[in-house]
């Protein structure tokens, strides 16, 4: 996530004064670890009522609630025993120290969270026990985050670190107040410092994911320590803000199109999803807050944010979306014909087009379920939701959104149309095709694809946690395991030989682990034939993406499962 450097120097100048006048963090009282009639708590993402829906609904195993919460559950960073280093200074993208401390930082906020979610769910004090031990143990060692992207580290990692510990505040966790005032203090003086400035980072002005993550952590600060100057400097900034994360410059037209869209679908699904939990936060927060209540329909009522979510799902469901070139803060149209991967280019980027982030629940639960915007505005919203009724795990997303965001039971979820694509070859030989195709059910599953077919589609059927068994729209038969590991589309019905285990592994990718061996699906790097016999995944041969392309159509039956 490189910055943009192009920089005027009025604008530049504007900027260093604008530092200036932020150089100063407000101090710690001790009013930080009481409630205030201020703000609502918890009320950041998750609400008292909200968590109790959650707890209410596992109980009673209801879907989409209940296969969430097995699949969350399946999570390697939401058990209780996960574990990790603590380190004084994290770096992120340093020139010496690379990336020292930061896969621990990064995967133990996401455990943070997910485990005060189980805490509050099920009462199990396992949960909470190691939730605490994440928060006390970062606010007893982290003195310093470094690095070029130090700022992203802060606010990507912080907003979760806060939600985390506002669950845990505000619940029986027996959290101390010695250990809420020192966790305050760390938030204050080791993440604020780098998030305080917003856009402008490492003497440039940065893509509109790094403002936009600013936000949402800055709001969520200014909840957290009862400070109403930090939550309104953050809405002010969402609303008004000069760098390329403010939604009058993230969503840069009518049609909806992002600032990043032109660069890739990752970054521009990321920054729209963080601008949109911050706007949950204000509408959240309007009893309290009401400055913060119109972060969906600014300015004046155009709703952007139902434009540009419309516009995103539109453009990664496989159909085509106009697209106008238009510069950023800090860049040209010039620039953007350069080619420069950092930079949203002349057109609209196919990068990441139907890796679609879990994010569109959370956009559909403020959206329809707490705005009120009618269905037929959200069309493509609720057809990416429709298209994986099963969640992904992302670390920069909450993720889980059939657990964490839904408000009304829906059918068991069952069936979904997928591609398998092979994360090494999308990053290192992309013109060789990058998809799984059977052809024929003879013939052993290879990564030959070249586009979304019969041949590279499956039908993912979800059987329960994270289990799921693949039948080939080509063959209209099962992918299963012979005895020597080889991968046929060859099955007529689901057996043991016909079960996949898929744990996401961070980002949108994950291993497959064939339930008949324990072997893991890998990719021959010379031949590109798949097979079920690695022990363990060491690298991206044995990585795989979920892509939804299409509907799921039921044209044959189902009772051979």
């Amino acid at each position: 996530m490189r910055s943009v450097r192009l920089v005027t120097k009025k604008r530049l100048t504007l900027v260093l004064i604008l530092c200036m006048l932020l150089s100063s963090v407000p101090s710690i009282g001790s009013a930080q670890s009481m409630d205030s009639a201020s703000f609502l708590h918890p009320g950041m993402l998750y609400t008292a009522e909200d968590l109790a829906l959650m707890k209410d609904k596992v109980a009673k195993r209801q879907s989409p609630w209940y296969p969430e919460w097995q699949l969350m559950q399946t999570n390697k960073l939401a058990h209780p025993t996960y574990s990790n280093t603590f380190y004084p200074t994290v770096y992120r993208n340093d020139p010496v120290n690379r990336n020292k401390g930061n896969a621990d930082l990064q995967n133990s906020s996401s455990a943070a969270l997910m485990l005060a979610i189980e805490w509050s769910v099920t009462g199990d004090r396992a949960y909470a026990d190691a939730a605490l031990r994440i928060l006390n143990g970062w606010s007893g060692s982290l003195t310093s985050i470094q690095g070029r992207d130090a700022q992203l580290a802060a606010s990507l990692y912080g907003y979760k670190l806060l939600n985390a510990a506002e669950i845990m505040r505000y619940s029986d966790a027996g959290w101390t107040n010695a250990e809420i005032d020192r966790f305050t203090s760390m938030m204050m003086n080791v993440f604020y410092p780098l998030t305080q400035t917003y856009g402008y980072v490492n003497g440039g002005w940065a893509n509109g994911n790094w403002d936009a993550a600013d936000v949402l952590f800055n709001m969520s600060l200014g909840i957290w320590s009862n400070n109403e100057e930090i939550y309104n400097e953050a809405v002010d900034y969402f609303k008004h803000g000069y760098g390329n994360g403010s939604v009058i410059h993230y969503v840069q037209n009518e049609e909806g199109q992002l600032q990043e869209s032109g660069r890739d679908q990752a970054h521009a699904q990321l920054g729209l999803g963080l601008l949109t939990m911050a706007a949950e936060i204000g509408y959240t927060q309007r009893s309290r807050n009401p400055y913060g209540a119109d972060m969906v329909s600014y300015p004046n009522e155009t709703y952007p944010l139902v434009k540009a979510a419309e516009y995103t799902a539109k453009y990664n469901l496989g159909n085509e979306v106009p697209y106008t070139p238009i510069p950023g803060v800090g860049y040209t149209l010039e620039d953007m014909g350069k080619g420069y991967s950092w930079l949203s280019g002349l057109t609209i980027s196919p990068k990441n087009r139907s890796q679609n982030r879990p994010m569109f629940e959370q956009i559909w639960h403020l959206f329809r379920n707490e705005v009120g915007i009618p269905e037929s505005k959200l069309k493509f919203t609720k057809e990416v939701i429709d298209r994986m009724p099963v969640g992904i795990f992302y670390l920069d997303h909450p993720s889980f959104g059939g657990l964490l965001d839904a408000q009304y039971p829906t059918a068991e979820p069952v069936k979904m149309t997928v591609n398998l694509q092979s994360q090494s070859k999308v990053l290192k030989d992309p013109a060789t095709g990058t998809l799984a195709a059977a052809d024929d059910s003879l013939t052993p599953l290879a990564v030959t694809g070249m586009q979304s077919d019969a041949a590279t589609g499956f039908e993912a059927v979800y059987l329960d946690a994270n289990r799921f068994a693949f039948r080939s729209l080509a063959t209209r038969k099962y992918l299963t395991v012979t005895d020597d590991g080889t991968l046929l589309a060859a099955a007529d019905r689901v057996g043991t030989s016909e079960i996949f285990a898929y744990t996401d592994t961070g980002n949108g990718n994950g291993v497959l682990q064939a339930l008949v061996n324990g072997r893991y699906l890998t990719l021959n790097p010379v031949t590109y034939v798949m097979s079920a016999s690695a022990v363990e995944v060491k690298d991206d041969y044995g990585r795989w993406i979920l892509l939804y392309p299409g509907k799921v159509k039921h044209h044959y039956s189902t009772t051979g499962m």
